[in-house]
């Protein structure tokens, strides 16, 4: 579904059902930020428990910028796996 057809959706609930799902919104991002901060709590000891198994010896700097979330492009025209295959062909 496109953001454009999600903001549609949301134009034609009635007001309870907005409030709800504000309410859901925020549950929800409230639990992606926790989660987020929870895996890079555990990385740091994650890593210090492959140390000290002698798993590894080093690990390598992380790249700049692999930690933010890619945002989507919107396209237009078929799907690209409907291309790709058509391609293959």
């Amino acid at each position: 579904m496109r953001v454009q057809e999600i903001e549609n959706a949301i134009t034609k609930l009635p007001a309870a059902d907005l409030d709800a799902l504000s309410d859901w919104l925020g549950q929800y991002r409230s639990q992606r930020q926790s989660a987020a901060q929870d895996e890079a709590q555990k990385r740091p000891a994650f890593h210090a428990a492959l140390h000290e198994a002698g798993l590894v010896t080093r690990l390598p700097a992380p790249h700049p910028g692999t930690s933010s979330p890619r945002r989507l492009v919107e396209a237009s025209g078929k799907p690209v796996s409907e291309t790709l295959l058509e391609e293959r062909r």
